[in-house]
């Protein structure tokens, strides 16, 4: 059993079955594991819910805060899954990012709005909550 859902082997037949039930189906992750194959399968599925994750909004600040976690590679993979649902012709799955915000990278939320907007968001919403 994997704790990471990205990883589970049965993940798309999964997504299949609960939205051939009529349920709705959303994800939350840290964005590393969006390769264009799973981007791909989960647009087409129609996945409803995309959240990614990222925890700094500088490369240093990510990777000090998630050990292997490289942001401009989350960057191009949520590219990458807007990508896919244009292709797919789709408006889902609804793509959110999240920011992680201990006070270490309050500073960097206009980073954070302007790495939405590089990687094809076109909301954001700022956290209702933070670590503090």
């Amino acid at each position: 059993m994997t704790r990471v859902p990205l990883l589970h082997p049965n993940l798309f037949w999964m997504v299949e079955l609960a939205k051939g039930a009529g349920c709705q189906v959303g994800q939350a992750t840290n964005g590393v594991l969006l390769s264009q194959e799973m981007s791909r399968g989960l647009a087409l599925l129609g996945m409803d819910l995309i959240a990614v994750s990222i925890a700094g909004g500088t490369p240093s600040n990510q990777a000090a805060l998630r050990k292997g976690s490289e942001l401009q590679r989350i960057v191009a993979n949520v590219a990458g899954l807007a990508r896919e649902r244009r292709r797919s012709g789709s408006s889902r799955p609804r793509i959110v990012l999240m920011h992680m915000m201990p006070r270490s990278n309050v500073a960097e939320l206009p980073l954070v709005v302007e790495l939405a907007g590089r990687s094809g968001r076109r909301s954001w919403r700022p956290p209702t909550r933070t670590m503090w």
